[in-house]
């Protein structure tokens, strides 16, 4: 297991969350879909590296598929 960010943010991890929780079931979680929608609706100092470590983290509780497609627009 990867250790998480040093400076993660309560209200970026209630974003990822809300993310997750409100995909389809059978679909997959893009990773650099969740990095935009999560800059957009908070404001956090985590780079990109550092939110794509978070989103894959919280994904398998989830129970969620993650795709990794590149860099966030």
């Amino acid at each position: 297991m990867q250790d998480l960010p040093r400076n993660i943010d309560a209200d970026l991890v209630i974003e990822i969350g809300r993310i997750l929780d409100d995909a389809p079931e059978e679909a997959g979680i893009s990773v650099s879909e969740t990095i935009a929608e999560c800059r957009r609706h908070t404001s956090t100092n985590m780079t990109d590296e550092e939110l794509e470590t978070l989103i894959v983290q919280m994904s398998g509780p989830h129970g969620r598929a993650v795709i990794c497609d590149g860099e966030a627009d």
